[in-house]
């Protein structure tokens, strides 16, 4: 174990200047996401799904947005920057994901997390 070659003090004082070198190189930024859709059913909520812990790594019903007042759905979340995330949008399921504008299944979306973020996103239509 390093600590052990190091000794206990130096291994701490090594690690606490690389999680601050890794902060400043990869510093938290805020990605809130915003969609809007008027065909969710009353009973139902919007949740993202991706590649990331944070929104659930590709769980469907994981990361649920809440609705606003305004009838938008929103969740804000913390990433570092220089993550590649990719996401969809479901109803809570695979059988009730986002479809385009066409009524297929979307790709996934990307976003390569560089500075505080609002997506703004309409989806239409759903999967069912």
């Amino acid at each position: 174990h390093v600590s052990d070659v190091l000794g206990q003090q130096e291994y701490s004082d090594a690690q606490k200047k690389l999680d601050a070198f890794y902060e400043q190189e990869h510093p938290q930024r805020q990605i809130t996401i915003v969609v809007t859709s008027c065909t969710v059913p009353p009973s139902a909520s919007i949740y993202i799904t991706g590649n990331h812990n944070s929104i659930g790594n590709w769980n469907p019903s994981f990361a649920m947005l809440s609705k606003n007042s305004d009838g938008n759905w929103e969740k804000t979340f913390t990433l570092r920057k220089g993550i590649q995330l990719e996401y969809k949008f479901t109803l809570g399921s695979w059988e009730s994901e986002a479809l385009d504008k066409n009524g297929n299944i979307q790709a996934n979306s990307l976003l390569e997390i560089k500075s505080d973020t609002t997506l703004n996103i309409s989806i239409d239509s759903w999967k069912n």
